[in-house]
Protein backbone atom coordinates (compact mmCIF):
# COMPACT_ATOMS: atom_id res chain seq x y z
CA UNK A 1 0.00 0.00 0.00
CA UNK A 2 1.28 3.46 -0.94
CA UNK A 3 1.11 5.52 2.25
CA UNK A 4 3.63 8.18 1.33
CA UNK A 5 3.19 11.57 2.94
CA UNK A 6 2.98 14.78 0.93
CA UNK A 7 5.60 17.52 1.31
CA UNK A 8 4.57 21.00 0.17
CA UNK A 9 7.26 23.65 -0.06
CA UNK A 10 7.04 27.37 -0.58
CA UNK A 11 9.36 28.82 -3.23
CA UNK A 12 10.67 32.38 -2.69
CA UNK A 13 12.73 32.57 0.49
CA UNK A 14 12.36 28.83 1.13
CA UNK A 15 13.24 26.54 -1.78
CA UNK A 16 14.49 29.41 -3.95
CA UNK A 17 16.21 31.52 -1.32
CA UNK A 18 17.19 34.50 -3.48
CA UNK A 19 14.27 34.19 -5.95
CA UNK A 20 16.83 33.42 -8.65
CA UNK A 21 18.10 29.87 -8.30
CA UNK A 22 17.92 26.74 -6.16
CA UNK A 23 21.02 25.79 -4.19
CA UNK A 24 22.65 22.47 -5.01
CA UNK A 25 21.97 21.19 -1.50
CA UNK A 26 18.27 22.08 -1.63
CA UNK A 27 17.90 20.63 -5.13
CA UNK A 28 19.53 17.38 -4.04
CA UNK A 29 17.22 17.23 -1.04
CA UNK A 30 14.16 17.69 -3.28
CA UNK A 31 15.26 14.85 -5.54
CA UNK A 32 16.13 12.58 -2.61
CA UNK A 33 12.80 13.24 -0.90
CA UNK A 34 10.88 12.48 -4.09
CA UNK A 35 11.90 8.83 -3.73
CA UNK A 36 9.88 8.37 -0.54
CA UNK A 37 7.43 11.31 -0.45
CA UNK A 38 4.99 12.98 -2.79
CA UNK A 39 6.44 16.42 -3.55
CA UNK A 40 4.40 19.55 -4.09
CA UNK A 41 4.93 23.29 -4.40
CA UNK A 42 2.77 25.94 -2.70
CA UNK A 43 3.48 29.51 -3.77
CA UNK A 44 2.02 32.93 -4.35
CA UNK A 45 3.32 32.64 -7.90
CA UNK A 46 1.48 31.16 -10.88
CA UNK A 47 1.41 27.57 -12.14
CA UNK A 48 3.28 28.90 -15.19
CA UNK A 49 6.15 29.98 -12.94
CA UNK A 50 6.15 26.64 -11.14
CA UNK A 51 6.45 24.95 -14.53
CA UNK A 52 9.34 27.26 -15.39
CA UNK A 53 11.15 26.33 -12.17
CA UNK A 54 10.61 22.63 -12.86
CA UNK A 55 12.07 22.91 -16.36
CA UNK A 56 15.05 25.00 -15.24
CA UNK A 57 15.97 22.52 -12.49
CA UNK A 58 14.83 19.24 -14.07
CA UNK A 59 12.43 18.44 -11.23
CA UNK A 60 8.77 17.47 -11.06
CA UNK A 61 6.15 18.49 -8.52
CA UNK A 62 3.21 16.11 -8.25
CA UNK A 63 0.99 18.80 -6.70
CA UNK A 64 1.00 22.51 -7.52
CA UNK A 65 -0.57 25.27 -5.46
CA UNK A 66 -0.53 28.63 -7.24
CA UNK A 67 -1.62 32.11 -6.17
CA UNK A 68 -1.76 31.14 -2.47
CA UNK A 69 -4.36 28.46 -3.08
CA UNK A 70 -6.45 30.14 -5.79
CA UNK A 71 -5.34 27.44 -8.24
CA UNK A 72 -4.46 23.87 -7.24
CA UNK A 73 -3.57 21.02 -9.55
CA UNK A 74 -2.97 17.49 -8.40
CA UNK A 75 -1.91 14.18 -9.92
CA UNK A 76 -2.08 14.12 -13.72
CA UNK A 77 -2.83 17.88 -13.67
CA UNK A 78 -6.26 17.34 -12.12
CA UNK A 79 -7.69 20.77 -11.23
CA UNK A 80 -8.76 20.81 -7.58
CA UNK A 81 -9.36 24.57 -7.19
CA UNK A 82 -9.71 27.43 -9.69
CA UNK A 83 -10.88 30.63 -7.99
CA UNK A 84 -10.05 34.07 -9.42
CA UNK A 85 -11.08 37.34 -7.79
CA UNK A 86 -14.65 38.24 -8.68
CA UNK A 87 -15.04 41.43 -10.78
CA UNK A 88 -16.73 43.39 -8.00
CA UNK A 89 -13.89 42.79 -5.55
CA UNK A 90 -11.28 43.38 -8.23
CA UNK A 91 -12.68 46.78 -9.14
CA UNK A 92 -13.01 47.84 -5.50
CA UNK A 93 -9.38 46.93 -4.86
CA UNK A 94 -8.25 48.81 -7.95
CA UNK A 95 -10.16 51.91 -6.83
CA UNK A 96 -8.42 51.80 -3.45
CA UNK A 97 -4.96 51.27 -4.95
CA UNK A 98 -5.50 54.13 -7.39
CA UNK A 99 -6.78 56.53 -4.73
CA UNK A 100 -3.82 55.76 -2.50
CA UNK A 101 -1.18 55.71 -5.26
CA UNK A 102 -0.06 52.18 -4.39
CA UNK A 103 2.22 50.45 -6.88
CA UNK A 104 0.88 47.02 -7.81
CA UNK A 105 0.84 44.20 -10.31
CA UNK A 106 -2.01 41.82 -11.12
CA UNK A 107 -1.57 38.22 -12.23
CA UNK A 108 -3.84 36.18 -14.48
CA UNK A 109 -1.59 33.13 -14.78
CA UNK A 110 -0.01 34.21 -18.06
CA UNK A 111 1.27 37.73 -17.46
CA UNK A 112 1.70 40.40 -14.79
CA UNK A 113 0.13 43.80 -15.48
CA UNK A 114 0.24 46.93 -13.35
CA UNK A 115 2.21 50.00 -12.34
CA UNK A 116 5.08 47.94 -10.93
CA UNK A 117 8.35 47.90 -12.84
CA UNK A 118 10.48 44.81 -12.28
CA UNK A 119 14.11 45.93 -12.32
CA UNK A 120 15.35 42.38 -11.73
CA UNK A 121 14.09 40.36 -14.71
CA UNK A 122 15.52 37.11 -13.30
CA UNK A 123 12.73 37.14 -10.71
CA UNK A 124 10.01 36.94 -13.38
CA UNK A 125 10.55 33.23 -14.17
CA UNK A 126 9.25 33.34 -17.71
CA UNK A 127 6.28 35.62 -16.98
CA UNK A 128 5.58 38.62 -19.19
CA UNK A 129 5.70 41.88 -17.21
CA UNK A 130 3.53 44.70 -18.58
CA UNK A 131 4.10 48.06 -16.86
CA UNK A 132 1.58 50.81 -17.57
CA UNK A 133 1.26 54.40 -16.37
CA UNK A 134 -2.49 53.90 -16.06
CA UNK A 135 -3.12 50.16 -15.68
CA UNK A 136 -6.51 50.21 -13.98
CA UNK A 137 -8.81 49.77 -16.98
CA UNK A 138 -6.65 47.02 -18.49
CA UNK A 139 -6.47 45.10 -15.22
CA UNK A 140 -10.22 45.44 -14.59
CA UNK A 141 -10.82 43.41 -17.76
CA UNK A 142 -8.45 40.60 -16.76
CA UNK A 143 -9.23 37.31 -15.03
CA UNK A 144 -7.09 38.14 -11.98
CA UNK A 145 -6.08 35.49 -9.44
CA UNK A 146 -3.82 37.62 -7.30
CA UNK A 147 -2.75 41.23 -6.81
CA UNK A 148 0.61 42.19 -5.38
CA UNK A 149 0.33 45.59 -3.69
CA UNK A 150 3.70 47.21 -3.05
CA UNK A 151 3.24 50.14 -0.63
CA UNK A 152 6.88 50.56 0.41
CA UNK A 153 7.26 52.31 3.76
CA UNK A 154 3.46 52.57 4.08
CA UNK A 155 3.17 48.79 4.40
CA UNK A 156 1.48 48.64 7.81
CA UNK A 157 -0.99 51.41 6.99
CA UNK A 158 -2.03 49.96 3.64
CA UNK A 159 -2.13 46.38 4.96
CA UNK A 160 -4.45 47.39 7.82
CA UNK A 161 -6.67 49.36 5.44
CA UNK A 162 -7.04 46.45 3.04
CA UNK A 163 -7.83 43.94 5.79
CA UNK A 164 -10.47 46.27 7.23
CA UNK A 165 -12.02 47.13 3.87
CA UNK A 166 -11.97 43.59 2.45
CA UNK A 167 -12.35 41.24 5.43
CA UNK A 168 -13.75 38.47 3.25
CA UNK A 169 -10.71 38.34 0.95
CA UNK A 170 -7.45 36.51 1.53
CA UNK A 171 -4.79 39.13 2.31
CA UNK A 172 -1.30 38.14 3.41
CA UNK A 173 2.20 39.50 3.70
CA UNK A 174 4.45 38.09 0.99
CA UNK A 175 8.18 38.19 1.62
CA UNK A 176 9.65 40.51 4.25
CA UNK A 177 7.22 43.45 4.08
CA UNK A 178 7.83 43.83 0.36
CA UNK A 179 4.31 43.14 -0.90
CA UNK A 180 0.75 42.52 0.17
CA UNK A 181 -0.81 39.56 -1.62
CA UNK A 182 -4.56 39.74 -2.28
CA UNK A 183 -6.59 36.80 -3.57
CA UNK A 184 -10.15 35.53 -3.58
CA UNK A 185 -12.30 34.75 -0.57
CA UNK A 186 -11.51 31.41 1.05
CA UNK A 187 -8.20 30.95 -0.76
CA UNK A 188 -4.99 30.47 1.16
CA UNK A 189 -2.19 27.98 1.48
CA UNK A 190 -4.09 26.72 4.51
CA UNK A 191 -7.25 25.97 2.53
CA UNK A 192 -4.97 24.36 -0.07
CA UNK A 193 -3.68 21.95 2.58
CA UNK A 194 -7.29 21.07 3.45
CA UNK A 195 -8.25 20.53 -0.20
CA UNK A 196 -5.24 18.32 -0.88
CA UNK A 197 -5.79 16.27 2.26
CA UNK A 198 -9.48 15.82 1.42
CA UNK A 199 -8.63 14.66 -2.10
CA UNK A 200 -5.71 12.34 -1.36
CA UNK A 201 -6.26 11.28 2.27
CA UNK A 202 -2.59 11.65 3.19
CA UNK A 203 -0.61 13.40 5.89
CA UNK A 204 0.94 16.69 4.78
CA UNK A 205 4.28 18.24 5.74
CA UNK A 206 4.90 21.88 4.79
CA UNK A 207 7.90 24.21 4.54
CA UNK A 208 7.78 28.01 4.28
CA UNK A 209 9.04 31.36 5.54
CA UNK A 210 6.46 34.15 5.05
CA UNK A 211 3.13 35.45 6.27
CA UNK A 212 1.31 33.69 3.44
CA UNK A 213 2.79 30.39 4.69
CA UNK A 214 1.38 30.74 8.22
CA UNK A 215 -2.07 29.34 7.27
CA UNK A 216 -0.53 26.13 5.99
CA UNK A 217 1.65 25.84 9.12
CA UNK A 218 -1.59 25.82 11.12
CA UNK A 219 -3.35 23.21 8.94
CA UNK A 220 -0.51 20.79 8.15
CA UNK A 221 0.35 17.65 10.10
CA UNK A 222 3.93 18.90 10.50
CA UNK A 223 5.43 22.27 9.60
CA UNK A 224 8.94 23.61 9.10
CA UNK A 225 9.79 27.33 8.97
CA UNK A 226 13.02 28.80 7.62
CA UNK A 227 14.89 30.48 10.46
CA UNK A 228 15.10 33.92 8.82
CA UNK A 229 11.30 34.31 9.05
CA UNK A 230 9.65 36.87 11.29
CA UNK A 231 8.92 35.50 14.75
CA UNK A 232 5.16 35.97 14.21
CA UNK A 233 5.38 33.44 11.38
CA UNK A 234 8.05 31.21 12.85
CA UNK A 235 6.11 30.69 16.08
CA UNK A 236 3.30 29.00 14.16
CA UNK A 237 5.54 26.22 12.83
CA UNK A 238 6.52 23.01 14.59
CA UNK A 239 10.20 23.18 13.65
CA UNK A 240 12.74 25.81 12.59
CA UNK A 241 15.43 25.05 10.01
CA UNK A 242 18.08 27.09 8.23
CA UNK A 243 17.56 25.66 4.74
CA UNK A 244 15.05 23.50 2.90
CA UNK A 245 17.54 20.63 2.82
CA UNK A 246 17.59 20.50 6.61
CA UNK A 247 14.18 18.79 6.73
CA UNK A 248 15.88 15.61 5.54
CA UNK A 249 17.68 15.33 8.90
CA UNK A 250 14.34 15.09 10.68
CA UNK A 251 12.49 13.03 8.09
CA UNK A 252 15.29 10.48 7.70
CA UNK A 253 14.97 9.73 11.39
CA UNK A 254 11.31 8.84 10.77
CA UNK A 255 11.81 7.02 7.46
CA UNK A 256 10.24 3.82 8.74
CA UNK A 257 6.89 5.62 8.78
CA UNK A 258 6.79 5.99 4.98
CA UNK A 259 8.04 2.62 3.77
Amino acid sequence: MDNRKIILTDLDGTFVKDSHSVSKADLKAFNDLSKNYILGIATGRSIKEINYLEKENNILADIKVGFNGSIITGFDDEVLVDEPLNPKDLNAILEYLKANHVIFDALDGIKRVGSYHASDKKRLWGMDMVTLDDPYDAVSKMNVYKINARPGDRFDEIFDDLVEMFPELSIYEGGTQQRIEISAEGCSKGTAVDAIRDRYKRQIIVVGDSGNDAPMFERADESFCIAHADSSVKNKADYHIDNFADITKYLNAHYDEVI
